[in-house]
């Protein structure tokens, strides 16, 4: 009998236990903040904050551009919000032997708000043989042409271009670039190859820039290759563009390897990013000030620029069995 006992009081213990635990584990969050009566409010000197209570942890929202709490959780604006959009493309170019400086350049880069390109199949390679040479025909109606040229002093290097596009390509903008090589007198050695990185930066009238690499974007390719499988697959050796999954580069255009005096003795390509809406936003952040290990009873902040600044502290008590979160929003003026 006293065997039985003993196991059934330690069973009483341990829930009692338990349950006073799982209660201890529920924490809510108390606390408070307010603006010390030293601060002078003026730019360069620093705000200091007063905090009270019960908190384990305070993410810190200055209330500056960036860091404003009412758009942390923002993607995107409205395309009206657009101020600017800044194209930058790095052009590395390298000649090959035979290459002359007085020959033309053989990249061509273009944009567009919107085209066609359900003229495009992307398989079908006579279709699209000639929907391309319609477009070059027609003078790539639709399209503006970006300028760049060929420095052949400037081999083995990369020329940066920095182009300042119009707002409205803010609804949606496509870059287009198109390669002409030029074939040498023996018809196997190809004079230049291309390597391209750039950056697309769209800046908005209130509100942190919004940066796309050209490496992540979506991209489509053709090229006019006797060899069916490398005239859309743009990994594969005979391919006179790649595309880059690592590296610097985002487009490489190269002919050298290519030697063909059949029906497209030019590799000529084309490597066309789908549509893009510049209306893309990184979210507003804050900062982490507090966690379980440090005690918090101040904080000072500094603000350069003379405004009026509304700073959030967010904070919160997190653990397996429970979380609470508690906001103070103060609004003060820097004169």
């Amino acid at each position: 009998m006293v065997k039985n006992i003993i196991p059934c009081i330690l069973s009483c213990i341990l829930l009692s236990f338990a349950a006073g635990c799982s209660q201890d584990l529920e924490v809510p969050v108390d606390f408070t903040v307010r603006l010390s009566d030293e601060n002078t409010f003026k730019p360069g000197e620093s705000v200091k904050f007063e905090i009270d209570g019960n908190v384990d942890n305070i993410v810190f929202y200055s209330g500056e551009l960036g860091h404003n709490y009412e758009y942390k959780d923002r993607y995107e604006y409205d395309t009206s919000d657009v101020e600017s959009i800044t194209l930058d493309i790095n052009y590395g170019i390298w000649y090959d032997e035979h290459q002359k400086p007085e020959d033309p350049t053989q990249l061509e880069t273009y944009i567009c708000t919107s085209w066609d390109s359900d003229q495009i199949t992307w398989s079908d390679f006579e279709a699209d043989s000639t929907a391309f040479m319609k477009m070059l025909e027609g003078g790539m109606e639709g399209w503006e042409k970006l300028y760049y040229v060929d420095e052949p002093e400037k081999d083995h290097t990369y020329v940066p271009y920095s182009y300042k596009l119009d707002p409205k390509y803010s609804e949606g903008l496509v870059i287009a670039f198109h390669y002409k090589p030029r074939e040498t007198f023996d018809n196997s050695v190809w004079r230049r190859f291309y390597n391209i990185y750039g950056l697309l930066t769209t800046n908005f009238e209130k509100g942190t820039p919004f940066t796309l690499n050209l490496f992540s974007m979506s991209w489509q390719t053709f090229m006019m290759n006797t060899i069916p499988e490398a005239r859309y697959d743009y990994v594969r050796d005979q391919c006179s563009v790649r595309i880059a999954t690592s590296g610097v580069y985002t487009i490489r255009f190269d002919a050298r390897r290519y030697y063909s005096d059949l029906r497209y003795p030019l590799p000529e390509a084309w490597a066309i990013c789908k549509p893009i809406k510049m209306n893309k936003a990184n979210p507003d952040t804050g900062e982490s000030i507090k966690n379980l290990q440090n005690v918090l009873r101040e904080y000072r902040y500094v603000y350069d620029e003379p405004g009026t600044y509304k700073a959030v502290f967010v904070g919160t008590n997190r653990n397996y069995k429970s979380s609470s979160r508690q906001v103070h929003e103060i609004e003060f003026t820097i004169e």
